[in-house]
Protein backbone atom coordinates (compact mmCIF):
# COMPACT_ATOMS: atom_id res chain seq x y z
CA UNK A 1 0.00 0.00 0.00
CA UNK A 2 2.57 2.28 0.90
CA UNK A 3 4.41 1.59 -2.67
CA UNK A 4 0.84 2.67 -4.35
CA UNK A 5 0.34 5.75 -2.25
CA UNK A 6 4.04 6.94 -2.78
CA UNK A 7 3.56 6.39 -6.97
CA UNK A 8 0.24 8.07 -6.40
CA UNK A 9 1.48 10.80 -4.37
CA UNK A 10 4.10 11.26 -7.00
CA UNK A 11 2.41 11.26 -10.03
CA UNK A 12 -0.20 13.87 -8.37
CA UNK A 13 3.08 16.26 -7.34
CA UNK A 14 4.20 16.10 -11.09
CA UNK A 15 0.53 16.51 -12.52
CA UNK A 16 0.01 19.86 -10.20
CA UNK A 17 3.98 21.42 -11.19
CA UNK A 18 3.28 20.36 -14.86
CA UNK A 19 -0.12 22.22 -14.54
CA UNK A 20 2.15 25.75 -15.39
CA UNK A 21 3.69 24.63 -18.75
CA UNK A 22 1.59 26.16 -21.29
CA UNK A 23 -1.55 24.48 -22.70
CA UNK A 24 -3.25 25.15 -26.10
CA UNK A 25 -6.71 23.93 -26.64
CA UNK A 26 -7.53 23.32 -30.32
CA UNK A 27 -11.05 22.70 -31.98
CA UNK A 28 -10.22 21.04 -35.24
CA UNK A 29 -12.79 21.17 -38.15
CA UNK A 30 -11.98 18.29 -40.09
CA UNK A 31 -13.20 17.56 -43.47
CA UNK A 32 -12.51 13.51 -43.57
CA UNK A 33 -14.27 13.52 -40.35
CA UNK A 34 -16.95 15.48 -40.90
CA UNK A 35 -16.97 17.15 -37.83
CA UNK A 36 -15.03 19.70 -35.44
CA UNK A 37 -12.42 17.31 -32.97
CA UNK A 38 -10.70 18.34 -29.91
CA UNK A 39 -7.31 18.21 -29.41
CA UNK A 40 -5.00 19.53 -26.62
CA UNK A 41 -1.40 20.23 -27.01
CA UNK A 42 0.94 19.96 -23.94
CA UNK A 43 3.54 21.91 -24.48
CA UNK A 44 7.46 21.88 -22.83
CA UNK A 45 8.53 24.46 -20.21
CA UNK A 46 11.04 26.09 -22.00
CA UNK A 47 9.15 26.21 -25.38
CA UNK A 48 8.21 29.81 -25.05
CA UNK A 49 12.03 30.74 -24.33
CA UNK A 50 13.81 28.36 -26.85
CA UNK A 51 12.51 30.39 -30.33
CA UNK A 52 14.94 27.58 -32.31
CA UNK A 53 14.36 24.54 -30.54
CA UNK A 54 12.61 21.25 -32.15
CA UNK A 55 10.77 18.72 -29.98
CA UNK A 56 9.87 15.14 -30.56
CA UNK A 57 5.89 14.77 -30.64
CA UNK A 58 3.28 11.63 -28.48
CA UNK A 59 0.33 11.64 -30.03
CA UNK A 60 -1.98 10.09 -27.49
CA UNK A 61 -5.52 8.25 -28.00
CA UNK A 62 -8.19 8.81 -25.76
CA UNK A 63 -6.66 12.17 -24.69
CA UNK A 64 -9.24 12.65 -22.54
CA UNK A 65 -8.45 10.12 -20.09
CA UNK A 66 -4.71 9.34 -21.33
CA UNK A 67 -3.16 12.67 -21.70
CA UNK A 68 -2.60 14.33 -18.09
CA UNK A 69 -0.92 10.81 -17.15
CA UNK A 70 1.61 10.82 -20.35
CA UNK A 71 2.68 14.22 -20.48
CA UNK A 72 3.37 14.16 -16.54
CA UNK A 73 5.43 11.23 -16.76
CA UNK A 74 7.62 12.80 -19.58
CA UNK A 75 7.89 15.40 -17.80
CA UNK A 76 8.82 13.72 -14.59
CA UNK A 77 11.36 12.07 -16.94
CA UNK A 78 12.87 14.96 -18.15
CA UNK A 79 13.30 16.04 -14.32
CA UNK A 80 15.04 13.20 -14.27
CA UNK A 81 17.23 13.40 -17.14
CA UNK A 82 15.76 10.65 -18.56
CA UNK A 83 14.24 11.75 -21.59
CA UNK A 84 14.13 15.00 -23.61
CA UNK A 85 11.09 17.48 -23.64
CA UNK A 86 8.31 16.57 -25.50
CA UNK A 87 5.13 18.17 -27.13
CA UNK A 88 2.58 15.82 -25.93
CA UNK A 89 -0.95 15.97 -28.10
CA UNK A 90 -4.23 14.49 -26.97
CA UNK A 91 -6.93 13.20 -29.50
CA UNK A 92 -10.19 13.33 -27.75
CA UNK A 93 -13.28 11.27 -28.67
CA UNK A 94 -16.11 11.37 -30.50
CA UNK A 95 -17.11 8.00 -31.19
CA UNK A 96 -14.90 6.13 -30.07
CA UNK A 97 -15.15 2.53 -31.49
CA UNK A 98 -16.11 3.97 -34.77
CA UNK A 99 -12.56 6.12 -34.51
CA UNK A 100 -10.44 3.40 -33.36
CA UNK A 101 -11.27 0.13 -34.57
CA UNK A 102 -10.35 -0.57 -38.28
CA UNK A 103 -13.34 -3.54 -39.12
CA UNK A 104 -16.52 -3.77 -38.13
CA UNK A 105 -17.15 -6.15 -35.36
CA UNK A 106 -19.71 -8.72 -35.83
CA UNK A 107 -18.76 -11.42 -33.04
CA UNK A 108 -22.10 -11.94 -30.67
CA UNK A 109 -19.02 -11.36 -28.06
CA UNK A 110 -18.27 -7.80 -28.70
CA UNK A 111 -20.78 -4.96 -29.86
CA UNK A 112 -21.84 -5.96 -33.26
CA UNK A 113 -21.92 -3.42 -36.22
CA UNK A 114 -19.64 -1.71 -34.28
CA UNK A 115 -16.40 0.15 -35.83
CA UNK A 116 -14.59 0.09 -39.32
CA UNK A 117 -13.65 3.92 -39.53
CA UNK A 118 -10.23 3.73 -38.38
CA UNK A 119 -8.71 4.66 -42.31
CA UNK A 120 -10.95 7.57 -42.03
CA UNK A 121 -8.82 8.18 -38.68
CA UNK A 122 -5.95 7.95 -40.12
CA UNK A 123 -6.43 10.30 -42.90
CA UNK A 124 -7.42 12.69 -40.83
CA UNK A 125 -4.57 12.52 -38.61
CA UNK A 126 -2.36 11.96 -41.94
CA UNK A 127 -3.84 14.32 -43.66
CA UNK A 128 -5.62 17.38 -41.50
CA UNK A 129 -3.82 16.87 -37.72
CA UNK A 130 -0.39 16.28 -38.37
CA UNK A 131 -0.09 18.77 -40.94
CA UNK A 132 -1.33 21.16 -38.36
CA UNK A 133 0.82 20.29 -35.51
CA UNK A 134 3.59 20.45 -38.60
CA UNK A 135 2.92 23.99 -39.26
CA UNK A 136 1.80 25.19 -35.99
CA UNK A 137 4.57 24.19 -33.80
CA UNK A 138 8.39 23.36 -33.47
CA UNK A 139 8.30 19.42 -34.00
CA UNK A 140 10.74 17.43 -34.82
CA UNK A 141 10.50 14.52 -37.32
CA UNK A 142 10.31 12.15 -34.25
CA UNK A 143 6.22 11.16 -33.71
CA UNK A 144 5.06 8.43 -31.95
CA UNK A 145 1.05 7.31 -31.05
CA UNK A 146 -0.06 5.52 -27.96
CA UNK A 147 -3.26 3.56 -27.51
CA UNK A 148 -4.75 1.62 -25.11
CA UNK A 149 -7.37 -1.70 -25.63
CA UNK A 150 -9.08 -0.56 -28.97
CA UNK A 151 -6.73 2.45 -29.27
CA UNK A 152 -4.05 -0.33 -29.03
CA UNK A 153 -5.30 -2.13 -31.87
CA UNK A 154 -5.32 1.44 -33.68
CA UNK A 155 -2.14 1.88 -32.74
CA UNK A 156 -1.03 -1.46 -34.77
CA UNK A 157 -3.43 -0.77 -37.50
CA UNK A 158 -1.77 2.13 -37.88
CA UNK A 159 1.68 0.16 -37.84
CA UNK A 160 0.87 -1.92 -40.60
CA UNK A 161 -1.42 0.11 -43.07
CA UNK A 162 0.87 3.33 -42.60
CA UNK A 163 4.07 3.05 -41.40
CA UNK A 164 5.19 5.51 -42.68
CA UNK A 165 3.25 8.57 -40.33
CA UNK A 166 4.42 7.72 -37.12
CA UNK A 167 8.56 6.42 -35.95
CA UNK A 168 7.05 4.80 -32.99
CA UNK A 169 4.05 2.67 -32.39
CA UNK A 170 3.23 1.89 -28.47
CA UNK A 171 0.49 -0.21 -28.16
CA UNK A 172 -1.05 -1.13 -24.53
CA UNK A 173 -3.05 -4.18 -24.14
CA UNK A 174 -4.50 -4.27 -27.84
CA UNK A 175 -7.69 -5.27 -28.24
CA UNK A 176 -6.53 -7.89 -31.47
CA UNK A 177 -9.44 -10.20 -30.93
CA UNK A 178 -11.67 -8.12 -32.85
CA UNK A 179 -13.36 -8.03 -36.17
CA UNK A 180 -12.41 -11.74 -36.63
CA UNK A 181 -8.65 -10.69 -35.91
CA UNK A 182 -8.43 -9.15 -39.09
CA UNK A 183 -5.77 -6.83 -37.87
CA UNK A 184 -3.56 -9.67 -36.18
CA UNK A 185 -3.66 -11.23 -39.40
CA UNK A 186 -2.73 -7.97 -41.14
CA UNK A 187 0.01 -7.43 -38.36
CA UNK A 188 1.60 -10.69 -39.17
CA UNK A 189 1.20 -10.74 -42.76
CA UNK A 190 3.01 -7.12 -42.77
CA UNK A 191 6.15 -7.95 -40.61
CA UNK A 192 6.91 -11.46 -42.34
CA UNK A 193 6.91 -9.52 -46.13
CA UNK A 194 8.90 -6.51 -44.96
CA UNK A 195 11.96 -7.10 -44.55
CA UNK A 196 13.26 -3.71 -42.91
CA UNK A 197 11.29 -1.23 -41.58
CA UNK A 198 12.98 1.45 -39.37
CA UNK A 199 10.70 1.94 -36.25
CA UNK A 200 10.00 1.59 -32.62
CA UNK A 201 6.58 -0.87 -31.53
CA UNK A 202 6.10 -1.57 -27.89
CA UNK A 203 3.32 -3.89 -26.94
CA UNK A 204 2.10 -5.35 -23.46
CA UNK A 205 -0.93 -7.12 -21.97
CA UNK A 206 -2.25 -8.05 -18.50
CA UNK A 207 -4.20 -10.41 -16.65
CA UNK A 208 -6.53 -10.79 -19.32
CA UNK A 209 -7.58 -14.50 -19.88
CA UNK A 210 -9.53 -16.54 -22.53
CA UNK A 211 -9.56 -15.47 -26.01
CA UNK A 212 -8.28 -12.42 -26.05
CA UNK A 213 -4.93 -13.45 -24.32
CA UNK A 214 -4.29 -15.96 -26.63
CA UNK A 215 -4.75 -14.32 -29.35
CA UNK A 216 -2.51 -11.25 -28.16
CA UNK A 217 -0.22 -14.20 -27.20
CA UNK A 218 0.20 -14.84 -31.08
CA UNK A 219 1.38 -11.92 -31.54
CA UNK A 220 4.11 -11.37 -29.92
CA UNK A 221 6.30 -14.79 -31.63
CA UNK A 222 4.73 -14.32 -34.87
CA UNK A 223 6.53 -10.63 -34.45
CA UNK A 224 9.67 -11.89 -33.58
CA UNK A 225 9.84 -14.79 -36.07
CA UNK A 226 9.62 -12.51 -38.62
CA UNK A 227 11.24 -9.09 -36.96
CA UNK A 228 12.11 -6.90 -39.48
CA UNK A 229 15.80 -5.08 -40.05
CA UNK A 230 15.36 -1.85 -37.65
CA UNK A 231 12.23 -2.82 -36.25
CA UNK A 232 12.96 -2.09 -32.49
CA UNK A 233 10.49 -4.27 -30.70
CA UNK A 234 9.43 -4.39 -26.87
CA UNK A 235 7.06 -6.29 -25.06
CA UNK A 236 5.75 -6.68 -21.52
CA UNK A 237 3.32 -9.00 -19.39
CA UNK A 238 2.07 -7.76 -16.18
CA UNK A 239 0.06 -11.00 -14.74
CA UNK A 240 -1.71 -8.97 -12.29
CA UNK A 241 -2.86 -5.84 -13.89
CA UNK A 242 -6.14 -5.39 -15.18
CA UNK A 243 -7.32 -4.75 -18.47
CA UNK A 244 -7.42 -1.17 -17.70
CA UNK A 245 -4.58 -0.35 -15.90
CA UNK A 246 -2.22 -1.57 -18.33
CA UNK A 247 -1.63 1.61 -20.08
CA UNK A 248 0.01 3.27 -16.47
CA UNK A 249 1.55 0.06 -15.52
CA UNK A 250 3.82 0.23 -18.83
CA UNK A 251 3.37 3.45 -19.42
CA UNK A 252 7.36 3.95 -17.84
CA UNK A 253 8.81 0.83 -19.60
CA UNK A 254 7.58 1.87 -22.67
CA UNK A 255 8.93 5.48 -22.97
CA UNK A 256 11.98 4.51 -21.91
CA UNK A 257 12.59 1.94 -24.42
CA UNK A 258 11.10 4.29 -27.03
CA UNK A 259 13.93 6.83 -25.59
CA UNK A 260 17.04 4.49 -25.72
CA UNK A 261 15.78 3.79 -29.04
CA UNK A 262 15.74 7.52 -29.96
CA UNK A 263 19.11 7.62 -28.49
CA UNK A 264 20.54 5.05 -30.42
CA UNK A 265 19.22 6.38 -33.61
CA UNK A 266 21.52 9.95 -32.70
CA UNK A 267 24.98 8.14 -32.39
Amino acid sequence: MINIITILFTLLYTSVTYAAVSTDVLNISSKRLAEDRKVVVKLPVDYQKNNNKTYPVVYVLDGETELDLTSSLLHRMYLANEAPQHIVIGIYNTDRLRDLAPTVNHDPRGPVGQGGGADKFLDFLEMELVPHINQHYRVSQDKAIIGSSIGGLFVLHSLQSRPHLFQAHLAFSPAVWWGARKTLKQVKHFVQHTPELNNFLYTSIGNEGGEMREVYDSLKPAIEKHLPKQLAFHSDVFPDVPHGLVLPAGLLDGLRALIAHNKGKQR
